[in-house]
C-alpha cells in the first residue's frame, strides 16, 4: 500500500503562498522591485545575445582569415627567417571585436627589424597580396578575410610616439569590459561615425575603474559619454 505524502508543515507552507503571491504580478503582494530586476536582466540578456551575434564571424568568414594568416606567416619566413613568428593580437584575440574589425598580427623574433627588412617583406606580402600598403611603423594587407596590420613587436624605425609591444590582454576574463566595447563599436558604427578600438578599450576600463561592480550596459552608457566627442 503506497504510502500518502505528507502535508506541508505550516510554515513552509506559508513561504510557498509568499513566493506565489510575489511572483504574481495580479496579487497585490507582487514585488515591483523584483519585476523591475527581472526585467532588467532580460534586457541585459537580449543585448549580450545581439554582441556576441554582431561580433561572431561564420565558418566561412574565419576559415578565410585562417588563410590570409597562413599567407602572412609564409611572407615573414621567406623575408626574414623561420626564426620570426606571427601571434593574432588586437581585438580578435581579446574578444572585443565587431564583426568588421581588422585583424592584427604581430611579429615576434629574436630581435628588432631594421629599415633593410623592410623591402623584403613588402615584396614577400605583395606576392601574396593583392593589396599591400607600407606605412612608417606597418604594413597593411588586403586579404580574403578584410584588411590585417601586419605589426613589428619591435623595430628600430618605429616613431617615438608608437607602442607594439605585447601588454596582457586586461579583457580575458573580464566579460563585462570585453562586452561593454563590442557595446560601444556597436552603437558608433549605427551612428555611422569611426573611432579607435584601442581608445574604445582604454576608456571602458577606465570607467569600470571608476564605478566598480557596473554592468557592460552601464559601462557601455559611461563610455559613449567620453567619448562622443571624439567620433569622426
Amino acid at each position: 500500500m503506497a504510502k500518502k505524502g505528507r502535508a506541508p508543515c505550516a510554515g513552509a507552507k506559508a513561504a510557498n503562498d509568499a513566493r506565489a503571491n510575489a511572483l504574481n504580478p495580479n496579487n497585490r503582494a507582487y514585488d515591483r522591485d523584483l519585476a523591475a530586476q527581472r526585467d532588467a536582466k532580460k534586457e541585459m540578456g537580449q543585448r549580450e545575445h545581439q554582441l556576441n551575434c554582431l561580433a561572431s564571424r561564420t565558418p566561412q568568414q574565419k576559415a578565410a582569415y585562417g588563410r590570409d594568416v597562413k599567407k602572412a606567416v609564409e611572407a615573414v619566413h621567406e623575408a626574414l627567417g623561420g626564426e620570426f613568428q606571427l601571434h593574432k593580437v588586437g581585438s580578435r584575440a581579446k574578444g572585443t571585436q565587431s564583426r568588421s574589425s581588422d585583424g592584427d598580427v604581430k611579429i615576434m623574433g629574436p630581435r628588432p627589424l631594421t629599415e633593410a627588412d623592410r623591402p623584403p617583406l613588402t615584396k614577400a606580402l605583395q606576392r601574396r597580396f593583392p593589396n599591400v600598403v607600407q606605412t612608417d611603423n606597418i604594413h597593411k594587407v588586403r586579404g580574403e578575410s578584410g584588411d590585417i596590420d601586419v605589426v613589428p613587436r619591435s623595430a628600430t624605425f618605429f616613431a617615438k610616439n608608437f607602442q607594439s609591444d605585447r601588454p596582457k590582454n586586461p579583457f580575458k576574463t573580464n566579460d563585462q569590459a570585453m562586452q561593454a566595447v563590442r557595446g560601444v563599436k556597436s552603437k558608433v558604427a549605427q551612428m555611422g561615425g569611426e573611432i579607435r578600438g584601442h581608445a574604445v578599450e582604454q576608456t571602458v576600463l577606465r570607467c569600470q575603474q571608476k564605478t566598480k561592480g557596473a554592468n557592460f550596459m552601464e559601462l557601455s552608457s559611461l563610455a559613449m559619454e567620453e567619448l562622443r566627442p571624439s567620433f569622426k
